[in-house]
């Protein structure tokens, strides 16, 4: 390497050598190659000559160097007389004080280790109390929600509308405790809950469809918010499609209501559109965002689907197991006119719903068996 950086500062020598005096103070040289780059520049007597002469000027250099710093050399040398006895002296107080470090480390480390140790039991201590103390409120909460469910187990197996908004409300915060204990709750605890939502969710179950038939919007709703508070708005969709869709269009989806009906499919779709105004107008007002509204009093009730959930599932279920005839794809003239009459139905369904047919996944329908 040739930069700069790459050499010593010393530089001496005359100029008229046969090879460049900075080439024995770089620190990459190398005697071969130093051979092998002049051999074609200069003979070899040359090169030895010339390698005496700058022999020659290194050693002058190096005398006069030594001459001039003699005095440096000589002071050195005294001062180190005694340096290794002020080593010696200071080595057994500087080990001293390493051992005294050493020490006061290992105490500032137990001191450390007592102190997290201190403060892990104090969040355990912590931790057990809130667990203890939701436990207490699971306690209160069970007492409570047995002394309510007491007052009309005996003489009303369903329990009214305040009840069981209350007994919920209360339920809500027992399993909100229940999850912050559960390493202190026994079995009898969980099947104590169990009981209770048991309980709770017949009475509620009873009266939401009591009050579907009767089409009381006011009940409705609240019943309705009593199930999105204990996340059971899956479940009363199904309720609802087997205890009040089902039965319905069970008679009126069938090969024999197809066959009674003066106008055949159309007759049919006809019937199901209007299960939906007979049935179904309060719930999918409180549950859906059209123009319509029940009343300014009854708000929306938020997290349902009944249209897409209840009502389309089992339409789809009927169609194509107890109506199978309108699948006729060997008779085109059927084929044909079940295709238009379904289209007529389904555009029915999507004008009287204000468009939330669309909300069905794939429109589900249109892609059963004709297609």
């Amino acid at each position: 390497m040739s930069n700069e950086s790459d050499l010593y500062s010393i530089q001496v020598g005359p100029n008229d050598l046969c090879f460049d005096k900075n080439e024995f103070i770089k620190k990459s040289f190398s005697a071969d190659d130093f051979l092998k780059s002049h051999r074609k520049k200069a003979n070899l007597e040359t090169l030895r000559d010339d390698l005496g002469v700058y022999l020659k000027v290194l050693r002058s250099a190096m005398i006069e160097l030594i001459n001039k710093d003699y005095a440096d050399f000589v002071n050195l040398s005294s001062n180190l007389i005694g340096l290794d006895k002020a080593i010696n002296g200071i080595q057994l107080p500087l080990g001293q004080l390493r051992e005294e470090v050493l020490q006061v480390k290992l105490s500032l480390e137990e001191a450390m280790g007592d102190v997290s140790s201190l403060l892990e039991q104090r969040r355990e201590l912590r931790a057990k109390k809130r667990g203890l103390q939701s436990l207490t409120h699971v306690h209160l909460s069970l007492n409570k929600l047995r002394e309510l469910l007491k007052i009309h187990s005996e003489d009303k197996p369903v329990l009214p509308a305040n009840l069981v908004e209350r007994a919920a409300s209360e339920y809500n915060q027992l399993q909100f405790n229940i999850s912050k204990c559960q390493q202190h709750l026994d079995t009898a605890h969980k099947q104590q809950a169990e009981k209770i939502l048991t309980l709770l969710t017949s009475s509620l179950n009873v009266m939401f469809l009591e009050n579907v038939s009767v089409n009381n919007s006011d009940v409705i709703a609240r019943c309705l918010r009593i199930y999105v508070s204990l996340d059971k708005a899956a479940d009363v969709e199904a309720l609802f499609r087997k205890e009040v869709v089902a039965p319905v269009l069970c008679d009126v989806i069938s090969e024999v209501s197809l066959n009674s009906d003066p106008r055949g499919v159309q007759g049919v779709y006809s019937r199901v559109v209007a299960f939906l105004e007979m049935h179904m107008k309060e719930l999918l007002e409180l549950t859906t965002q059209t123009d319509r509204q029940v009343s300014k009093l009854i708000p929306k009730v938020q997290g349902f689907n009944f249209l897409v959930n209840s009502y389309w599932p089992e339409v789809e279920h009927r169609l194509e197991t107890d109506l199978s005839s309108i699948f006729a794809p060997g008779n085109p003239e059927m084929f044909y006119q079940s295709s238009f009459d379904f289209n007529v139905f389904n555009l029915n369904v999507e004008l009287l719903r204000d468009g939330k047919i669309s909300e069905a996944t794939g429109a589900p329908l249109q892609d059963t068996s004709w297609s």
